[in-house]
């Protein structure tokens, strides 16, 4: 709570923004390592003569296989797999359309570094997406207005890309 010129102000509070899908399990992997080398060492250390063996053997069976998925998360993320996106593949084929609208609107307007609002283009992708279904042609997923913008923002920048398995 602030107090500004003798009035009583309400503070959001500030989070950090959470981290990315794949940072996040770098980051519990990494804290799972680091526990796994101080429970050997506080494993080592303590006096184990009153606790059975059985239950010594089952923790620090228990301590290896967090090791072994340790092992195997790090051989994938330095092999070929660790390219690879976390979350929800890409929508190519609404790429495309998007794109042809873009190309659309330019050559309406004559001017080729001209683009779009956010909402033209959702609006404009809609209609095609919704003709080729009502086509009963396959069509893409629809997207939100949200992601036209960031397409939008892309093109702008020109790092726009369609990424296919052709290329």
């Amino acid at each position: 709570m602030k107090i500004k010129n003798g009035v009583k102000i309400e503070e959001e509070e500030q989070y950090p923004e959470p981290p990315k899908d794949i940072e996040l399990l770098r980051n519990t992997i990494s804290s799972m390592e680091r526990a796994s080398r101080d429970f050997e060492k506080n494993f080592k250390e303590f006096d184990k003569s009153p606790i059975p063996k059985e239950f010594l053997y089952l923790c620090w069976h228990y301590k290896e296989q967090i090791e072994q998925l340790i092992y195997e998360y790090r051989q994938i993320d330095g092999s070929h797999y660790s390219w690879t996106k976390v979350g929800k593949p890409e929508n190519i084929e609404a790429k495309r359309i998007a794109l042809q609208c873009v190309e659309s609107f330019q050559s309406t307007n004559k001017d080729p570094n001209k683009l779009p609002t956010a909402s033209y283009l959702h609006k404009a992708i809609d209609q095609r997406i919704t003709r080729l279904i009502l086509d009963r042609q396959e069509a893409p997923e629809m997207v939100s207005e949200r992601t036209c913008s960031v397409w939008l923002t892309q093109m702008k920048r020109g790092i726009f890309k369609i990424e296919d398995d052709k290329d």
